[in-house]
């Protein structure tokens, strides 16, 4: 694992993205912002779903400043 990346799950497991999941996201709730915020892209993982696996997902704080540069002047809100 590295800096770019993230590992997600249950430790009991039954809660993972699984095979056809790549690209797809990784949200929390942020309840100060009342609203859901992406962390993770789903990018690999152990097990699907399976007790003490994880995921891995990239992860997008690792590229915000690329994504921004990327953006130019596009305002997304």
């Amino acid at each position: 694992i590295t800096d770019n990346m993230l590992c997600a799950g249950n430790i009991l497991g039954g809660v993972d993205a699984c095979t056809g999941d790549s690209g797809g996201p990784l949200v929390v709730y942020d309840s100060e912002r009342a609203e859901w915020v992406l962390v993770g892209i789903v990018s690999w993982g152990a097990g699907c779903g399976a007790s003490g696996a994880y995921g891995v997902y990239t992860n997008v704080s690792a590229y915000a400043g690329w994504v921004v540069e990327q953006r130019g002047s596009l305002n997304l809100e």
